[in-house]
């Protein structure tokens, strides 16, 4: 954790940061409903993507309040921009920090960190919402991977991210699985999410 004098001045960078490079560009954004990479590489530039991570795995260690504030002075910017923000860095980052083995961490999050992908959650699905514990997305182990089968929507950024925790279940238990764009069987638009060979989280 870091001082609360460092983190006020980190959250007044920020503020600088978006005025000079949101706000002016906010309506342009919203109307090509798209985050211009360049925006993004600025914000991993500068530690945004990583706010809430760890020191010892390259973020900024801001502890929630001062995380809080940062995400509402890219809110207050452009939405979109915020949503970026949480997903890439609460929903998925801060989710290897907590359950990933020492391995996961050390090959994933450098990459999390400094921005080379962009990270994507799917949980949501036609049929069930949000409700985690309901997923149809359905798994099952073979010998060398997991093998994921199912229909999500409302992926945030899901068409620009690299890599996804995705929530699939299997006989009532819905785990957690790293699923990189790559790999075989990935649908562009995950609104099939067919036989993907993912990893355990």
């Amino acid at each position: 954790m870091i001082e609360v004098d460092v983190e006020q001045e980190i959250i007044h960078e920020a503020e600088l940061f978006a005025a000079r490079e949101i706000r002016p560009y906010a309506q342009q954004i919203q109307e090509q409903q798209a985050i211009p990479r360049t925006l993004i590489r600025a914000m991993a530039e500068k530690g945004y993507l990583a706010a809430s991570i760890p020191a010892e795995y390259g973020g900024m260690g801001l502890g929630p309040k001062a995380y809080g504030l940062l995400t509402e002075v890219f809110g207050k910017a452009l939405p979109a921009v915020r949503s970026l923000l949480t997903v890439h860095t609460s929903l998925v980052s801060e989710t290897l920090v907590r359950f990933g083995t020492p391995e996961q961490k050390s090959s994933w999050l450098p990459k999390l960190v400094k921005g080379e992908w962009i990270a994507a959650f799917g949980l949501t699905e036609p049929e069930v919402g949000s409700d985690a514990k309901s997923v149809k997305t359905e798994w099952r182990e073979e010998s060398d991977c997991y093998v994921l089968n199912g229909k999500k929507k409302w992926i945030t950024f899901g068409h620009l991210a690299d890599v996804f925790i995705i929530i699939a279940s299997n006989q009532g238990r819905s785990t957690a699985f790293w699923v990189e764009r790559q790999f075989e069987g990935y649908r562009p638009n995950l609104l099939k999410v067919s036989w993907l060979r993912a990893r355990q989280v």
